[in-house]
């Protein structure tokens, strides 16, 4: 018996014109996506919006920052201002022996006065170092407190080199000692002018803080507050 071999069936071709068919889950998908970055930049306009918003809204922290630490810095330098006041006011009182001295042993005219004791001069010496003392170990302020102090510091050094002078003066004698006197009167000058320039800043300072004039005056001593404004003692 003879065997027919069959013809394999033709490819089916899709009609001219006809649209290729395109899974269903293939443009349910496409959609999902379109959807999400459209929500995506809807939150972040919607977000972007309010942060900004938040940011216009909110006090800029540098400027609060910077409001803090100046309100601190004057507190700080009130409360230095009052203690500086109250060294000046006792280191007045511990130089007066030494200035009462010096005021006899320099005077103001042109010749000396009696020569006084290696005694006197001690007594003297440790009214000096009294003085020093008082400072103790005052912490830094502002840069207006800061002078006052440097000052003050500086017119009771050399209140201390006036006493180391004259005390030179007693070792010595004969024109030598008239000098070295002399020398120490030029130092007191010194020390009495940069008291007044001292004081002058403290009167400054405790005006600044709202604590009032403070004229701190050097007993015995003629010229430690001229540089003062005269105003009454407490008063703005």
């Amino acid at each position: 018996m003879s065997t027919r071999r069959k013809r394999p069936s033709p490819a089916v071709k899709p009609r001219a014109g006809a649209t290729a068919h395109r899974p269903h889950s293939s443009r349910k998908g496409a959609r999902h996506r379109t959807v999400l970055v459209a929500g995506a930049a809807l939150l972040l306009g919607v977000g972007g919006t309010l942060g900004v918003t938040a940011l216009a809204d909110r006090p800029d922290d540098a400027e609060s920052t910077a409001a803090a630490v100046q309100q601190a810095n004057e507190q700080r330098d009130v409360e230095a201002t009052r203690e500086l006041t109250s060294i000046a006011r006792e280191i007045a009182e511990d130089l007066e022996p030494a200035l009462v001295g010096l005021a006899t042993a320099i005077p103001e005219a042109d010749s000396p006065g009696p020569l006084a004791s290696a005694a006197e001069v001690d007594a003297w010496s440790g009214s000096v170092d009294d003085a020093l003392a008082a400072f103790g170990d005052t912490s830094s302020a502002g840069t207006a407190v800061n002078v006052a102090r440097s000052s003050l510091t500086a017119a009771v050094e050399q209140f201390q080199a006036v006493v180391s002078t004259y005390e030179a003066a007693l070792a010595a004698d004969g024109a030598q000692q008239q000098r070295l006197i002399e020398i120490a009167g030029q130092q007191r000058s010194t020390a009495v002018l940069t008291w007044s320039v001292a004081a002058t800043q403290i009167d400054f300072i405790n005006v600044e803080a709202d604590l009032g004039h403070a004229h701190v005056v050097l007993p015995a001593t003629p010229g430690s507050g001229d540089h003062l404004d005269g105003a009454p003692e407490g008063t703005d």
